[in-house]
């Protein structure tokens, strides 16, 4: 092997991984403007679609609970509240709107069934209450389970973005099933 075949081997070897390297340094800030949007997150075999599990649950609460969730402005001091929150962090208003589904599922494990929740497994325990209440529609308890999918999924998976429109999407899908509970305890 001479010097001129020896250098036309490195260079074939090295072209295709400079060039992407040098694509990447070029588009790094147009790259990083787009992370934010992002909402379908893939590790090997997981894959998740937070907006489009988010629309299936909200459609099915809507079917569900007619004229439950509006599509207009948010109503109430609770949803002005996660409105501003959402603005701030997407995140957040969605822990706070799953924090809102939480307590009044709490309330209405202690009204309906008059059960004492212990403190360490209150959320979980008064789900399972709301499971084996006749009163409360079973398809409403797996659309609670479904959103509680979707706040673990927005708390615990990293580098997830999540935009305001699906974290508003998911406070006025939770205020839907909090006006439900609520409304099936006072019965």
């Amino acid at each position: 092997m001479d010097d001129l075949t020896f250098y036309s081997n490195i260079i074939d070897s090295l072209a295709w991984p400079l060039f992407t390297f040098l694509i990447f340094l070029f588009l790094r800030q147009p790259i990083t403007d787009l992370i934010p949007l992002i909402e379908k997150l893939r590790y090997k075999n997981w894959e998740i679609g937070f907006r489009e599990k988010l629309d299936n649950v909200s459609l099915g609460i809507a079917k569900e609970i007619p004229d439950s969730i509006t599509s207009g402005p948010a109503t109430g001091a609770n949803q002005v509240a996660l409105s501003a929150i959402a603005e701030y962090s997407p995140k957040l208003a969605v822990m706070k709107a799953w924090s809102s589904i939480e307590a009044q599922a709490i309330e209405s494990a202690k009204d309906t069934a008059g059960i004492t929740i212990s403190p360490s497994a209150r959320p979980l325990q008064a789900i399972r209450s709301l499971q084996k209440d006749p009163s409360i529609d079973k398809k409403i308890v797996n659309f609670v389970k479904d959103l509680q999918a979707l706040r673990n999924t927005a708390a615990h998976a990293p580098d997830f973005a999540l935009s305001t429109e699906s974290a508003l999407n998911y406070a006025s899908t939770s205020q839907a099933v909090v006006d439900y509970l609520s409304q099936k305890t006072k019965d």
